[in-house]
């Protein structure tokens, strides 16, 4: 049963990422391809903004311990229960910087938004790996200076403001290369568990065939064919190691075992090969 949940967890972890993935890269990609009233797309995330941030300042003054929830619970509060789930897949950075920090203004993500939705893609580089990624991580770092900037009460340093960007840029992209290699893990798990979870199956009903504890109807029996057919074609070809005596020149080939079922005993075995030897003179 736990195999099952974890199993089901992994599948839904995926699409989530695959989903908020698909979203940070083609977000650009959209906007690139389609005229826009960007007036219009402008004001509208002003104001679904707008409503986060009240939310927020409600919260805040009707509990007093928000402020010491984890990041996480936050974020799955606004997202869940306040349904935010939208903008905060459109804007993550500014939505995090939000309800996490507590930091926020029209102008800073306004001049945001004129950024986003008006600059134009490179139409050669884009086609190229990553590009459209590094572009849409370069904006959301345009946002943290904007923000920063923002804050700054009168004039302020331009070459700090460059280093806030910098270092928003660098943590982003390192949270993306994270997020891709969890992403790559997730997968494989994923895999594997599918295999195994074939495997234990497979094991446990021939266990309880040959102990007369069940019958297989005709699609069960083809639905077990099918499984030991793909693990057997899957089965990895035994590696080869030679190994060459130097005071005789004998070449010994040796073969590793690797496991199969035995039908007679309702074991998994390790064949036993015949190592090849040839005289190398």
């Amino acid at each position: 049963m736990s195999s099952k949940k974890n199993k089901k967890q992994q599948k839904n972890q995926k699409k989530t990422n695959e989903l908020s993935l698909e979203n940070k890269t083609n977000q650009l990609n959209q906007l690139n391809d389609q005229d826009h009233n960007i007036e219009k797309i402008i004001d509208e995330n002003i104001k679904k903004a707008l409503k986060v941030w009240e939310d927020l300042k409600k919260i805040v003054n009707e509990t007093p311990e928000y402020k010491e929830w984890e990041d996480k619970k936050k974020i799955s509060y606004f997202r869940d229960t306040l349904k935010h789930k939208e903008f905060m897949d459109n804007y993550p950075v500014t939505a995090r910087y939000m309800i996490c920090v507590g930091h926020f203004t029209v102008k800073a993500f306004k001049k945001f938004l004129n950024k986003l939705y008006t600059i134009k893609l490179d139409p050669i580089k884009r086609l190229e790996k990553g590009y459209t990624e590094d572009q849409w991580l370069r904006r959301q770092a345009d946002y943290v200076r904007y923000l920063w900037e923002d804050y700054q009460k009168g004039h302020y340093n331009i070459q700090h403001a460059q280093m806030i960007w910098q270092d928003a840029y660098q943590k982003l992209r390192g949270e993306m290369d994270d997020f891709r290699d969890k992403h790559k893990e997730i997968e494989k798990n994923i895999g594997e568990e599918k295999k195994t979870y074939k495997i234990e199956n497979a094991k446990e009903l021939i266990h309880r065939i040959r102990n007369t504890e069940q019958k297989l109807s005709d699609e069960d029996t083809l639905k077990l064919i099918e499984i030991l057919k793909k693990a057997k074609e899957t089965k990895e070809e035994p590696e080869q190691k030679e190994i060459i005596d130097p005071s005789t020149g004998i070449k010994t080939i040796i073969k590793s075992q690797p496991i199969y079922y035995d039908q007679n005993t309702g074991e998994y075995m390790q064949p036993v090969y015949n190592n090849e030897s040839e005289n190398k003179n």
